[in-house]
């Protein structure tokens, strides 16, 4: 192979456009069971990652990740319509991005984990 550019992969090619994204990741410490805190702790993370798009939060950051049973998973667990997908879903609206935000997902009656953005 030629140490000439015209040896060289891509050589002669115009140069790729560049499109950026960023992507800011919100690794935030929720405290278990403290919704409202732990919501008040993403509403400043997000903020704080201003420019990024989208902002990725940690699963289940608004509840904790720690079960101790089933039932408690369903006390913590909301609906795609509940308090705090539609907070967050404002703040994303405020903030004129996409958030992804995985959730203890409570539908009819069924637990699951859910990312919704």
């Amino acid at each position: 192979m030629s140490d000439s550019p015209a040896g060289q992969a891509g050589a002669g090619r115009s140069p790729a456009p560049v499109c950026g994204v960023t992507v800011g990741a919100c690794q935030l410490g929720p405290v278990f069971g403290q919704v409202g805190a732990d919501l008040a702790a993403v509403h400043d993370g997000v903020r704080a990652a201003a420019g990024a798009e989208p902002v990725v939060l940690a699963e289940l950051v608004t509840t904790g990740y720690a079960f101790q049973s089933a039932q408690q998973a369903r006390t913590l667990a909301e609906g795609v319509d509940g308090p705090c997908l539609g907070a967050v879903a404002a703040l994303a609206a405020e903030q004129d991005l996409v958030i992804v935000k995985g959730v203890a997902e409570l539908a009819d009656h069924h637990r699951c984990t859910t990312a919704r953005s």
